[in-house]
């Protein structure tokens, strides 16, 4: 049975094993087994109706139908992630800082970037980099403002949502329960 509208995580294995050419690294990067990650594009092959790969010389290459596949997959699967950063920094209550993850960089002219933490050398062309932490971490609180109760002990903290990463949005949360102040 062909599928016209293939599920997320089978395309999520086929644009991660063209881009590093071998299942077993598309799986390190996908956090999956060789085995899960095979079946994936094994099962999007059957969907299809269509080879999508060929093993040239120990790498998996993909085939011209795959290759064409592939990069709308790739172009719609990145508007997708877009629209849905869009939607949950637009609708979501305000005032925390979001994380985006981003394994290229960002372009320091997008108006709708404010700020970026990065890591490694601190050579950003375009940007403007501060060193932010080594060992020690320091906490900022917001504003007073009539919304917010006050801080009056250290524990208040953590009824605030100062840190937000789109895809972990637990994650500040997770953190104060397992660093109790």
């Amino acid at each position: 049975m062909r599928l016209l509208t293939p599920p997320v995580h089978l395309l999520k294995a086929l644009i991660t094993t063209a881009r590093f050419g071998s299942i077993s690294r598309a799986a390190e990067a996908l956090h999956l087994t060789q085995s899960a990650v095979g079946k994936q594009v094994q099962e999007l092959e059957r969907a299809t109706g269509l080879a999508l790969f060929e093993r040239v010389r120990k790498r998996l290459t993909l085939t011209p139908a795959g290759q064409r596949f592939e990069a709308a997959v790739r172009s719609l699967l990145s508007q997708l992630k877009a629209a849905t950063l869009a939607l949950i920094t637009v609708t979501d209550s305000g005032g925390a800082l979001h994380f985006v993850p981003c394994v290229r960089g960002y372009n320091f002219q997008r108006p709708d970037l404010n700020c970026s933490i990065l890591f490694g050398d601190g050579h950003w062309p375009g940007a403007v980099a501060h060193y932010l932490v080594s060992r020690e971490t320091l906490l900022i609180a917001p504003p007073l403002s009539a919304q917010r109760p006050r801080l009056r002990s250290p524990a208040d903290v953590a009824k605030y949502t100062l840190l937000k990463h789109v895809s972990v949005s637990q994650a500040w949360s997770n953190r104060m329960d397992t660093h109790r102040i």
